[in-house]
């Protein structure tokens, strides 16, 4: 399935286009972001998604390199959770990690306890399980 193809399974679920758009947009003092959907996987019967955003930033001062970032989110009923994980890291080249440029959602498992389980992949082909709370921390309205 295509990107273009995954956004429009998204838009099944409720709120879910607008966080996509909140987040994507999001403005900060300090640093110049850009935002860019790489994945997004949605269980539409379960209100359900799992997506891939990389963040590329880097400070106004022009300090430093380009940081790189995969942020992870859950999103289900309104609430999300997110993760970063740094795989170009914007002053120490010693601190990247590629296996943590996620390009590709394979799986989304729920487990009882309220965790996610999320297989990834990276650009370099290394498989990652991640282990999420569920997205009841953070709501939309708050």
């Amino acid at each position: 399935m295509t990107l273009v193809e995954q956004l429009k399974e998204a838009e099944k679920i409720p709120g879910l286009k607008e966080h996509l758009d909140a987040f994507t947009e999001y403005k900060c003092p300090k640093f110049h972001h850009t935002f860019r959907i790489v994945d997004i996987l949605c269980k539409s019967d379960e209100q359900l998604a799992a997506y891939v955003i990389e963040e590329k930033k880097w400070l106004n001062s022009m300090e430093g390199g380009i940081e790189n970032n995969a942020v992870v989110g859950i999103y289900q009923n309104g609430k999300y959770k997110i993760s970063k994980y740094n795989h170009r890291h914007m002053f120490d080249p010693k601190k990247d990690n590629p296996d943590n440029d996620f390009i590709k959602i394979e799986k989304i498992s729920s487990l009882e306890n309220g965790r996610l389980h999320i297989a990834l992949y990276s650009a370099n082909g290394q498989e990652t399980w991640l282990s999420l709370p569920g997205p009841q921390l953070n709501s939309l309205q708050s």
